[in-house]
């Protein structure tokens, strides 16, 4: 089944942010889900990000919508088809400006996924944004690439960096740097562009703030300024 809002809402803006499907946006008086967009995060977490946030519990299952758990999925690997090749299209259009881009593998129809495969960075390359990190309630499960986070390791969630990409993120405001392994995908949502393990955390000095500003780059370059 999917989800709804109740009259209890009180506008916290706490859920439409985490939702990764982007199903939940502000109606006429209060926030509202679209069914055909909501699959109770199956696909992305065990549990509906929102309902885990909500602090006064006003994100009940539709039962008007009755759905099982194999249609919610097919539901989201729809949604990341279409996604997928939405992005697909405009990176193509990019990459003509702006050289090589990419996509990961599953998000890509098959002639893209081609025209993409030259997909990791390369010398020169800078990616510049918001870097977060994993919260401990993650160790331990099984991660976009199949692996299972380990939040000891080295590792980082990336929108469309190949899984075994290594890439060094520096924290511009200390100077500090880490070279991570790309085996998930995210972050979702906001202008946050990988989501480190609390190892890498550390050594970024991000434990305390919880998100910082952070700079992307070849793994050999030195660290950026």
């Amino acid at each position: 089944m999917t989800l709804k809002i109740t009259d209890e809402c009180i506008n916290c803006d706490v859920c439409e942010p985490v939702c990764p499907n982007q199903a939940i946006f502000m109606g006429e008086t209060i926030y509202e889900i679209d069914p055909s967009r909501c699959t109770e995060c199956v696909g992305h977490f065990d549990t509906p990000q929102c309902v885990t946030l909500c602090p006064v519990d006003c994100i009940p299952v539709d039962d008007t919508r009755p759905e099982t758990r194999d249609q919610l999925l097919r539901k989201y690997e729809q949604l990341t088809r279409a996604a997928g090749k939405s992005l697909a299209i405009a990176l193509l259009g990019l990459s003509s400006l702006f050289g090589s881009l990419t996509l990961p593998a599953l998000l890509l129809p098959a002639s893209a996924e081609a025209a993409m495969a030259h997909a990791a960075p390369r010398p020169g390359w800078l990616q510049r944004g918001k870097a977060s990190f994993y919260a401990s309630h993650f160790a331990g499960k099984r991660t976009a690439s199949g692996e299972h986070h380990d939040p000891d390791e080295l590792t980082a969630a990336h929108r469309t960096l190949p899984f075994g990409t290594r890439v060094r993120v520096t924290n511009p405001r200390n100077g500090r740097s880490v070279v991570v392994t790309i085996n998930d995908r995210g972050p979702f949502h906001g202008k946050r562009i990988i989501d480190v393990s609390r190892a890498a955390a550390r050594k970024l000095g991000l434990i305390k703030a919880g998100v910082g500003d952070v700079t992307l780059s070849h793994p050999d370059s030195r660290q950026p300024h």
